[in-house]
């Protein structure tokens, strides 16, 4: 039996099949993007309805501060990519409507999808406008829960390394978060992530353009996050630099948000200012997003100093607990101070290599005594290593046996903790100052009024600061005669003075830089002098009072010296005694 089918039949009837199948598609596409964009206007009709877009905690998120002249607002954010909306930078609600839109799109962007870009905010918007998950596109957000993975924390520390002298960023110290989570099976303490905001500065060209961007904003802000032990190997042990922790009280829930929107800032979104925008302040508009209410980044509106973010932090009862580590230098001077000074100079001569771990003199010592030694030697000798004093590869044997005698010697023995100091950093001095005084001068009575905007001087109060450091930026001097005149006699721009006394162990140089503007008396005539000043020599400690050597050269300008401008050297003998009561 054959069947025959005709073709001219089946074509007809397979057309409209398709034909029926495309009008069908339609038909429930149509429906359902109109009520896709029906659901999404309604969405925007609550946002402005409930006025979102004054919320604190959207403003937060974008980062945006009033405008002084216009009432209007002006994100700090410098990144055009961090806004949806050609306007978002000026105006929140035009911002937040282009970003709940963004929301909606197709979730086969991937990584590119807002939700994936800015989570943070997606977080934020689905729970204050009850947003249908179901009704959502949900996009793969691979690159973003690999970082959560990572950074996967349950607790915040905000850690503070002390003043770091030696590098201008880091004088008034530095400030970085550490992710915690409860759950130690997954991370130890010393690899718990850090996040870290500083200046991206590997376009400067010099050291004025380093100063010069850096005030006003000529770098970009990168995020880094790293482990915290290698934190710690740089600014403990290779800036020999004071450690606090200051515990905070955030919630599991805003630990989450606060990751989110470290995701969102982490790509150079903001420039970099030392004394304004920097790492302090990148930290609290990141805490002000985990807890809007907190409110910190509303006090800093010129300068930031992470010291005073701290005192914010803490006036709003979000600190819990502080933790104190000495710096590796500390360490090291403290356990050499409980030695014998035979004791110590064998410690000494290990760690510079001019004595082998199977030198008689070792075993004179009981093997009590033997050990301590051993132990102290190794952390200098590590100390010098990580500072670049020894060479590093040559240092790895000697590193090997001092390990490797001390095992060997090792008996029980009760470890030489550093006595935490009384003062932490945010319970000292505030950072302005108000002086007065007075005297005579050229047969005139006066008073003097000043005023210092930034700093700690040798002068001040000691408490919750480093011995022989000082760091004055913009102080000023007026004088009031006896017949009431006022005049101008001072303003030093910046005056930083780090004297460290040498020891057996570490030699470190002491110096001083000044810049400024003063009146001065100079062949019967009076005048204003502009100057720079550099000194460096050695400091030693003689008792309690440090007394400091420094070899000077000063640069002036000025119409009352001859040629306009001078030049000269010279040499600068202190003596210096600070206690937490008085100094001179």
């Amino acid at each position: 039996m054959k069947i025959a089918i005709n073709n001219c039949c089946f074509w007809t009837s397979f057309r409209f099949f398709l034909i029926s199948i495309f009008f069908l598609l339609i038909f429930i596409s149509v429906p359902e993007i109109s009520i896709a964009a029906s659901y999404i206007d309604n969405l925007a009709t609550r946002v402005i309805g409930q006025e979102l877009h004054t919320n604190r905690a959207w403003l937060g998120l974008l980062h945006y501060r009033k405008t002084t002249f216009s009432g209007g607002y002006l994100s700090q954010a410098d990144k055009p990519g961090f806004y949806l909306s050609p306007e978002g930078r000026t105006n929140p609600q035009r911002e937040l409507l282009a970003t709940l839109e963004a929301m909606f799109l197709p979730k086969e962007l991937g990584d590119e999808h807002a939700q994936c870009r800015f989570p943070a905010r997606f977080s934020w918007l689905t729970k204050q406008l009850e947003i249908d998950l179901t009704r959502l596109p949900l996009p793969d957000c691979d690159s973003l829960n690999r970082w959560q993975k990572d950074l996967d924390a349950d607790q915040v520390t905000l850690v503070f390394p002390a003043a770091y002298m030696n590098s201008p960023s880091s004088m008034f110290g530095h400030s970085f978060l550490r992710l915690e989570s409860a759950d130690r099976t997954k991370h130890q303490p010393l690899m718990d992530p850090t996040v870290s905001f500083a200046a991206d500065t590997l376009a400067q060209e010099g050291l004025l353009d380093y100063i010069t961007r850096g005030l006003f904003g000529g770098f970009p802000s990168k995020c880094t996050v790293q482990p915290y032990y290698e934190r710690l190997k740089r600014y403990s042990d290779t800036e020999s630099r004071d450690i606090w922790e200051y515990r905070l009280n955030l919630t599991e829930k805003e630990v989450k948000q606060l990751v989110l929107h470290v995701w969102e800032t982490k790509d150079g979104v903001f420039d970099y200012y030392f004394i304004g925008e920097n790492c302090a302040y990148r930290l609290i508009a990141l805490l002000d997003v985990a807890r809007p209410a907190l409110g910190l980044s509303d006090g800093f509106t010129r300068a930031t100093l992470p010291v005073d973010t701290i005192r914010a932090l803490k006036d709003r009862g979000a600190v819990i607990s502080t933790l104190y580590q000495g710096s590796a230098v500390k360490k090291v001077e403290h356990r050499a101070s409980l030695l014998s000074d035979a004791e110590a100079e064998l410690v000494a001569n290990l760690g510079r290599g001019s004595l082998s771990v199977g030198d008689v003199s070792l075993y004179d010592l009981s093997r009590k005594r033997r050990s301590i030694v051993l132990g102290v030697a190794y952390e200098y000798l590590s100390l010098l290593i990580n500072k670049d004093i020894l060479d590093r590869e040559l240092s790895t044997k000697l590193s090997r046996e001092i390990i490797a005698e001390r095992i060997k010697s090792c008996d029980p023995i009760k470890s030489f903790e550093i006595t935490r100091p009384k003062t932490s950093p945010d319970e000292g001095h505030r950072t302005h100052r108000f002086s007065a005084g007075g005297g005579i001068g050229h047969d005139n009575n006066f008073v003097f009024l000043g005023y210092r905007d930034i700093g700690h001087s040798l002068m001040d109060p000691f408490s919750g600061f480093e011995k022989g450091a000082q760091i004055e930026l913009l102080d000023i001097e007026f004088r009031v005669h006896k017949e009431g005149d006022v005049s101008f006699e001072r303003m030093e721009l910046m005056n930083v003075t780090s004297l460290t006394p040498i020891s057996r162990f570490l030699k470190p140089v002491s110096w001083r830089f000044a810049l400024g503007l003063e009146k001065r008396h100079l062949h019967d005539e009076q005048g204003l002098i502009g100057y720079m000043e550099a000194g460096s020599g050695i400091t030693v400690s003689v008792g309690k009072v440090m007394v400091s050597g420094l070899l000077h050269i000063e640069f002036d300008s000025g119409s009352v010296l001859d040629d306009g401008f001078g030049l000269g050297a010279g040499m600068y003998f202190d003596a210096v005694f600070q206690d937490d009561k008085y100094s001179w």
